[in-house]
């Protein structure tokens, strides 16, 4: 549950960051719709042509801007609250874990869904009041909602795991882009060694809804098809793994890599395979597609995963 008490505890905390937020993400697509209707009576005065006003919302870089400032979010209520030891006061509070990681989330939340709503509701005037036309308009906004909420509840999940906000961020981004860089891998694995060339196809696109790095760019093709629902189960998922990991967490393990130990080897195995998965498939293109290229390469991806491993997440736990 979220009580009042913490709830306005962890706004006077952080509301410069809340106000910062609304602020931008409620004014900034008002505001270039805005510059683009005086760019276009401009235009038409200068001309005197009755070029029609409308708006492409497809091309909009809104999605990653606002998907951006929900990561950003996430840390500062996390990784940066940890680091400065903000969050082992709020744990000394009478409250429990759960309602603390409860509170972080639905304020953060609320303030990111209540200002892309904001910026709705000022385009949808902006608009009508031009007479002015808007493609793509009301599924961008549905997108964009999916978008910032999903890359949020990663990105405080992520933080309830690790010790430190680079950590946080590094795990974020690695768990966004390990769907589409495991399809990749492996599809240029079937590729090499039996030629096949028909796993990358149209049937194969679904990956696109369980990658969050593409979450950053408007997808408008699979978006009012039933693949919808997929980041919505993701941030269900996220937002449980957040919260069971916020409850479980080792506080004593503050400013390592993983506040669960146990974690260490599994992921530093899972850096070696890529690494020589990856490698390998440099080193068999790059020396005339040869097995002997592509153990080579790979012999390399594995002793640089082990390096990254070791000294993301041994080394820099010892040093915090």
């Amino acid at each position: 549950m979220v009580g009042h008490g913490l709830l306005y505890k962890e706004w006077k905390q952080n509301q410069g960051m809340y106000i910062g937020t609304i602020i931008a993400l409620s004014l900034f697509i008002p505001f270039r719709l805005l510059i683009d209707y005086f760019s276009w009576k401009e235009y038409t005065e200068v001309s005197r042509s009755s070029h029609p006003l409308v708006f492409q919302f497809n091309n909009e870089p809104f999605i990653g801007i606002a998907a951006i400032i929900a990561g950003i979010m996430a840390i500062l209520l996390i990784g940066i609250e940890r680091s400065k030891g903000t969050l082992d006061y709020t744990l000394s509070l009478p409250y429990k874990r759960s309602g603390i990681f409860m509170t972080k989330f639905a304020l953060g939340f609320a303030v990111l869904i209540g200002s892309i709503g904001i910026s709705y509701l000022l385009s949808s005037l902006i608009i009508w009041g031009m007479g002015a036309e808007a493609n793509y308009f009301h599924i961008y906004y549905l997108y964009c909602i999916i978008s910032a909420a999903m890359i949020f509840t990663l990105v405080l999940a992520a933080g309830a795991l690790t010790g430190n906000p680079f950590a946080q961020a590094l795990v974020a981004f690695s768990t966004a882009i390990l769907p589409w860089m495991l399809f990749f891998l492996i599809g240029m694995h079937i590729y090499m060694f039996s030629g096949e060339p028909s796993f990358f196809n149209d049937d194969t696109l679904w990956i696109i809804a369980i990658s969050p790095i593409t979450y950053f760019v408007f997808h408008q093709p699979w978006i009012l098809q039933a693949e919808i629902f997929i980041p919505v189960g993701m941030i269900i998922l996220f937002f449980i793994i957040g919260l069971l990991a916020f409850m479980k967490h080792p506080n004593e393990r503050n400013g390592y890599f993983f506040l669960w130990k146990q974690l260490n080897l599994p992921v530093q195995i899972l850096v070696m395979i890529l690494g020589i998965m990856g490698f390998g498939i440099s080193g068999f293109t790059t020396s005339g597609e040869s097995l002997g290229g592509y153990l080579i390469g790979g012999f390399i991806g594995a002793l640089i995963g082990f390096l990254l491993g070791y000294f993301l997440i041994y080394k820099k736990g010892k040093r915090s």
